[in-house]
C-alpha cells in the first residue's frame, strides 16, 4: 500500500504543476486529488491485492482510460449510442483540448515547474515538431466546430469554453515559445 501514497503524491505534485486551476482533464482524476480507479479502492471492482499488485498496473490503468479516442465514454452511464451524449463528447473534447494547450502546455512553457524544469524544458525542445503539429490540427478544429460557446457548459466540470479567437491566441504564445 506504500506505492500507493507514492502515486497520490505524484498526483497532487501534478495538479500543483498546473498551478492548482480547477480543471478536470480525466474523469478520472478529480479536483480532491484523488484516482476514480477500482485498483485503488476508489471505484467498484477488483481491488488493491497486497504483495501482487503494482504502480505499473495503476499507471497502465489510468493511462488506458485516458488516452482512448473518446475518454468521455468511460465514465459510468455515458453511452456512445445517445445522440445527446455524443454531441457531449464532442463539446468536451474540445474543451480537454484547449485547456491542454492554456494550462499544460502554455503554462508549463512560462512557468515551468523548479523541480522538473530540465525536463520540461527538454520535453518541449524534443517533440517541438510534433507539439507544433498537434495544436495546428487543434485549432483547425476549433475554428470548423458549429457550436456556440457562449451557450455550452462546461461539460463533466471540465476544460475551458475553447472559443475560437482565445484557442487561435493561445496556438500563438504556444508557437512563440516553442521558436525561441
Amino acid at each position: 500500500m506504500h506505492s500507493f501514497k507514492i502515486l497520490l503524491s505524484i498526483h497532487r505534485s501534478w495538479i500543483c504543476t498546473l498551478h492548482c486551476v480547477r480543471v478536470c482533464f480525466f474523469h478520472i482524476c478529480f479536483f480532491h486529488h484523488s484516482v476514480c480507479l477500482s485498483l485503488l479502492g476508489t471505484w467498484e471492482g477488483p481491488g488493491w491485492i497486497p504483495k501482487t499488485s503494482t504502480v505499473l498496473q495503476v499507471l497502465i490503468s489510468i493511462q488506458s482510460l485516458i488516452f482512448v479516442p473518446d475518454p468521455y465514454f468511460n465514465e459510468p452511464g455515458y453511452s456512445p449510442s445517445s445522440d445527446d451524449q455524443k454531441r457531449h463528447s464532442v463539446v468536451y473534447d474540445h474543451q480537454i483540448r484547449a485547456a491542454t494547450m492554456k494550462f499544460a502546455i502554455l503554462e508549463q512553457l512560462k512557468n515551468p515547474s523548479k523541480i522538473f524544469r530540465d525536463c520540461i524544458i527538454n520535453h518541449f525542445r524534443l517533440k517541438k515538431h510534433r507539439i507544433l503539429k498537434q495544436i495546428e490540427e487543434w485549432k483547425n478544429e476549433a475554428k470548423g466546430c458549429k457550436l456556440d460557446w457562449q451557450k455550452e457548459r462546461l461539460v463533466a466540470g471540465g476544460g475551458i469554453k475553447p472559443i475560437d479567437k482565445d484557442v487561435s491566441e493561445i496556438c500563438s504564445k504556444i508557437e512563440d515559445y516553442l521558436k525561441k
